[in-house]
């Protein structure tokens, strides 16, 4: 009996071109094809495809094992670059002996295999930069492959009986203890336990017993587009958690009052293109199989990760709203405080003109009169006597009098806050 194999690993790889007619995965996916065309940019593209002459696990497999061994590259809508290995291998039912499955299994969960003499990190590089993909390296990710991944077990024909409870568990949780029952719970999606077949969900490892092919290319391409989802929401979280780590402790004052809007914008702009990245990352088409694709994101925790990302972008924008109101108040005070400085500028500065202009009434006002009362030739203008003399007294009172008329007016308004000022004193 041939069981099917499949690792899909989250890489470090973007791939940033469009869906086309020549990116449609080379799949059997029978009446859903025209589903594929229909949603083909918002689903996984294909970039490369390739049968895998070389394969060697670390686990040796005995003589006439191994059938066949195919490599494949998927960009999501994200951009995000998955890498999956489908092994074919020629092995017990797995109600007669499910440990060499096991053990298959173990070696695909860790990438323990070689590939044309390459390990799968180095020959994802090799084909990755083939398509123009781009190595997009994030602080932390230090590891050649990322955490990211998910392996398929396609066992048994449609018809054949389905194996027990016991031979379900020993396939999936082996014998690591982060992936006994307590650690990874099976879900069990309705739709594809009917009858004669089965399907058991865990965050790592699912086990397909006795579907058809296109509905097993179907539940593989889904698989693809979940592990990218979950690398693109960790790596949401950890540079969301960088940006805000790297302004506290660079940018973030201190002192009361202090912060200023051009500290905020970095940080705004880069949590903004982070949640946007996000939304783009969450909206996807269901693959018709609404409850293996359900019950697969369930396994992996998606939602709940999708709402965690969703409510600390929430209160990083209700903490950035409340810096920015400071800000604003903080600009508002000090443009009002400008406005009130140049208003008292602007009327100290009339205050002067007004003194200028009245000091020059003072004078030019009463010397004008005098001078026009002297120049006329009137029988009250004397040549025999001097302009001094107090034959003109009158004549100098009016005009000292109506020198004083704008001195009054420029004076009147102070008048009584200077009284004022005097009686508290």
């Amino acid at each position: 009996m041939t069981t099917r194999i499949i690792g899909i690993y989250a890489t470090k790889w973007r791939h940033h071109e469009p869906a086309t007619e020549d990116t449609r995965p080379t799949l059997e996916l029978g009446r859903l094809t025209e589903f594929y065309d229909f949603y083909r940019d918002q689903l996984p593209r294909q970039l490369h495809h390739e049968p895998v002459a070389r394969f060697v696990l670390d686990q040796p497999l005995p003589d006439g094992t191994l059938v066949d061994v195919q490599f494949w590259l998927f960009a999501l809508p994200s951009d995000s670059v998955v890498a999956a290995v489908t092994l074919d291998l020629r092995l017990p039912a797995l109600d007669t002996d499910a440990a060499p499955t096991s053990a298959a299994l173990e070696a695909f969960i860790y990438a323990g295999f070689t590939i044309d003499g390459l390990l799968l990190s180095d020959h994802i590089a090799l084909r990755a930069a083939a398509t123009g993909a781009e190595e997009l390296t994030l602080p932390g990710e230090t590891l050649p492959l990322l955490p990211e991944r998910h392996m398929i077990v396609f066992a048994g024909e449609p018809g054949d009986p389905l194996p027990t409870d016991d031979v379900v568990a020993q396939a999936l949780y082996r014998r690591d203890p982060p992936y006994r029952q307590e650690f990874a719970p099976v879900v069990r999606p309705p739709e594809l336990n009917q009858g004669r077949t089965l399907g058991a969900i865990t965050p790592y490892a699912s086990l397909l017993y006795g579907h058809e092919d296109f509905l097993r290319d179907s539940i593989f391409l889904s698989t693809v587009q979940a592990v990218g989802t979950a690398c693109r929401f960790r790596q949401i979280w950890h540079e969301a958690h960088r940006r805000v780590r790297d302004f506290r402790h660079n940018q973030q004052r201190e002192e009361i009052g202090t912060q200023q809007r051009a500290d905020m914008e970095v940080l705004v702009d880069h949590l903004g293109n982070l949640e946007f990245d996000l939304t783009f990352s969450v909206e996807f088409p269901l693959m018709r199989i609404e409850s293996f694709f359900s019950a697969l994101y369930q396994a992996m925790d998606l939602p709940k990760q999708a709402d965690t990302l969703s409510d600390m972008f929430a209160q990083l924008a209700g903490s950035i709203r409340s810096e920015i109101m400071a800000i604003d108040i903080r600009e508002r005070e000090v443009a009002e405080r400008a406005a009130r400085e140049r208003r008292d500028a602007d009327l100290r500065q009339q205050r002067r003109n007004a003194l200028a202009a009245s000091t020059v009434t003072i004078i030019a006002v009463p010397t004008t009169l005098l001078v026009s009362f002297f120049g006329i030739n009137a029988s009250q203008v004397d040549g025999n006597r001097s302009m001094f003399d107090h034959h003109y007294l009158g004549a100098y009172v009016v005009a000292i009098g109506l020198a004083l008329i704008p001195a009054a007016v420029w004076l009147h308004p102070y008048i009584p806050s200077l009284w004022r000022r005097r009686r508290r004193r």
